[in-house]
């Protein structure tokens, strides 16, 4: 409760940038805030003085509550699409440190996102389990040397249970309603009447997370940025590894960004096409090389609009234009984890029921078909960058995943899968 208090007395002195004679770029007006002398500065004190990782025991993974359990540290994030006008909202997250600090033996910044039940909690332990496991079996990882940063993305039902606790009933706390904070949805306002709450994305939202933490600063020797997420937080990776305007800054930093996303539900693609179901109805077996087509007119009015494809996409990745958010894609590093057993027949009851089935029938189908799809686009060009791993016996859980020798991989290692068994970049199976 006190540093809540203190972050909102904090954010109400506030003031915001000031205004631009000529409107700024979006990387320009990110930079500008980052360095307004207004900018909040906290030194928020870990909930318990914690010692290096490998002095502790793996971390009790939480069981899922009923209630999604509330980060209780806070980051002011200014709206960057009104140039930081008006007064910056609060985002919850779990650290493995204070993030006004100065970490000079940190090597990398590990972000986890978590999966569509926003138990940011249980993200930050798989994070910190794996982080031992790999230094126990891999020092040369230096997964020691990895500070971890887990943003949650709240609703207003996460909120308003808990309103009580807050001294303004959690008003300056982002929200986004249902799962819409993993597809570009707007946040909402806790006042409908509050113009300042309303419009930002969760992607623009880990865009100012990310340049107000990786800063040379505070992290002086930090080498690389590794944004990961299995299930709801795979779909968010992945479409943030083609929208995200963040990496690009912290690329030109010298600051190397890679993108981990596990069994995704679904996938961004980067063209019209899907893989064609043979005659008798069902889409290609493993090892079987799919057809790619764009569907017949009429058959699936859904299938290629935003978060399925570029079709209205929010305008956080329409006015970076679609040409040069497909080019910018195989540039980006970015790994495929799914798990074999991956293959329960998913629901279809939506109203995009057709554009999901037109992915696949399981996790498994969908990694490995958009995967085959990409390959089809990018050609040779993607084996410099991009990465696809099965990983035999395990299924849909995020906890198998990041236990996996491959996980460890992804998240701490040099994120290949090739000491576990994989050689080159075609559908592999890591046993």
């Amino acid at each position: 409760m006190f540093k809540y208090l203190l972050l909102l007395s904090l954010l109400l002195l506030t003031t915001p940038a000031e205004a631009q004679e000529k409107p700024l770029s979006l990387v320009d007006r990110v930079l500008s805030l980052l360095g307004h002398e207004n900018l909040p500065r906290l030194k928020v004190q870990p909930e318990a003085q914690m010692p290096p990782p490998s002095a502790l025991a793996p971390p009790r993974i939480p069981p899922r509550r009923a209630e999604v359990e509330l980060a209780r540290r806070f980051l002011p994030v200014y709206d960057l699409d009104r140039g930081g006008e008006g007064k910056p909202q609060v985002l919850p997250f779990f650290a493995s440190g204070e993030l006004e600090e100065r970490h000079s033996d940190i090597l990398s910044i590990i972000v986890m996102v978590p999966d569509s039940d926003r138990e940011a909690a249980r993200a930050y332990a798989f994070a910190r389990t794996a982080q031992d496991d790999a230094s126990a079996l891999h020092p040369e990882w230096y997964a020691n040397n990895a500070f971890i940063f887990v943003p949650q993305f709240l609703t207003p039902e996460d909120i308003a249970r808990r309103a009580a606790q807050w001294p303004d009933g959690g008003a300056s706390l982002l929200r986004w309603a249902g799962g819409g904070w993993i597809y570009g949805a707007d946040s909402v306002a806790d006042n409908a009447a509050d113009l300042n709450a309303r419009g930002m994305t969760a992607y623009a939202a880990l865009d100012f997370a990310l340049l107000a933490i990786a800063k040379r600063e505070l992290f002086p020797e930090l080498q690389r940025v590794v944004i990961v997420g299995a299930g709801g937080g795979g779909d968010f990776v992945q479409r943030y590894a083609a929208l995200g305007v963040a990496p690009d800054i912290l690329s030109g930093d010298n600051i190397s960004v890679r993108f981990v996303s596990a069994n995704a539900w679904s996938y961004m693609y980067l063209d019209k096409t899907r893989a064609v179901p043979p005659e008798a109805g069902t889409l290609p077996e493993p090892g079987v090389e799919p057809v790619f087509a764009a569907p017949k007119e009429g058959s699936c009015a859904s299938y290629n609009l935003f978060p399925y494809g570029f079709a209205g996409m929010p305008n956080y990745g329409r006015r970076q234009g679609e040409n040069e958010l497909r080019l910018r894609y195989v540039t980006r590093t970015v790994f495929y984890l799914s798990g074999a057993e991956a293959t329960r027949p998913l629901p279809d009851a939506s109203p995009q029921a057709c554009a999901l089935i037109l992915q696949g029938r399981s996790l498994a189908e969908r990694a490995r078909l958009y995967f085959s799809s990409l390959q089809k686009l990018y050609g040779d060009d993607l084996a410099r960058t991009q990465r696809f791993y099965s990983l035999p016996k395990v299924g849909e859980p995020a906890q198998a995943i990041w236990q996996h020798p491959c996980g460890l991989a992804a998240l701490y290692g040099d994120g290949g899968c090739e000491a576990a068994g994989a050689v080159g970049n075609k559908l592999k199976t890591v046993e």
